[in-house]
């Protein structure tokens, strides 16, 4: 079994009391745990596959409790999948704190649980302390990290939306191919980072890729690699990409050497024969 994670959760002390509300608390352990699934979900390819439980809790004050990982299929071994979900959980929650608009895997859906985590400590919560196993670092939600986040998020709420391309790759999972209203070939895919729905109009060799996933299904959800200019609407915002090739990553989904091979092709003749009888 996995180690556990420690999370610590203390009142605001001008309440007179270490103890914290309970919507603060259940609120604050809520959001945490939805954080760990949201970036399980953007790290792994086939969704959320850990049940996080709590195996123990302290008395103590201040409050304490261990999340655990368990595998909702009791026949698989997620242990090195939660270390992969904790370190990406802890580097993110710590990139915030340093002004870091949005960290890797923290999707749409995870952002503001992870801002949510912060801005409790500005009411009701002195700090939320979380101690992840395997020697990551610790990662104190305080009110000066969410001083940081607050400002960092006002920030990029009063941005000027500028629109801006730069040349580049982006990484996602192949959702369907299809020619838009000027008929151009174009791909749909979701991003890796955050699980947008990117599009991508295809230039040069990538045309000749896409005209062939059009004749069927067999990149259903294949992770490939989009190479080319990135048009963004505003800093971190993608509109769309001008793809000049695509590379898989993942060819799980595509064929297989059992889904092409005849054994019927050569009508029984061996390779020379077959080839003999061609020539002749």
């Amino acid at each position: 079994m996995a180690d556990p994670i420690k999370v610590v959760v203390r009142a605001s002390d001008t309440s007179g009391t270490d103890a914290p509300t309970v919507d603060d608390l259940l609120g604050q352990l809520r959001d945490f745990v939805d954080v760990l699934r949201g970036v399980e979900k953007a790290l792994e390819t086939d969704g959320s596959q850990i049940d996080w439980r709590v195996t123990n809790v302290s008395k103590n004050s201040p409050l304490s409790f261990e999340l655990t990982p368990y595998a909702k299929d009791r026949a698989a071994f997620v242990d090195q999948r939660a270390a992969r979900v904790e370190r990406a959980t802890s580097e993110g929650l710590l990139a915030l704190r340093r002004g870091v608009e949005r960290p890797p895997y923290f999707t749409n859906d995870v952002l503001p649980k992870a801002h949510k985590l912060y801005e409790r400590v500005t009411n009701g919560l002195a700090d939320t302390e979380i101690v992840f196993p395997a020697g990551l670092e610790r990662v104190a939600i305080d009110r000066e990290g969410a001083s940081e986040v607050t400002q960092t998020e006002r920030a990029r709420a009063t941005k000027a939306a500028t629109p801006y391309r730069e040349l580049g790759s982006l990484e996602g999972y192949f959702a369907r191919a299809e020619l838009d209203g000027h008929g151009r070939p174009v791909l749909w895919f979701r991003h890796r980072i955050d699980d947008a729905m990117v599009k991508a109009v295809a230039n040069g060799p990538a045309i000749r890729q896409l005209e062939q996933t059009r004749l069927g299904e067999v990149w259903s959800g294949v992770r490939l690699r989009v190479y080319g200019t990135i048009h963004y609407k505003a800093p971190g915002a993608i509109d769309h990409v001008n793809a000049d090739f695509l590379e898989v990553i993942n060819e799980t989904g595509l064929p297989g050497l059992d889904d092409i091979i005849d054994e019927g092709f050569a009508s029984g003749l061996t390779t020379e024969e077959f080839l003999n009888e061609i020539r002749e």
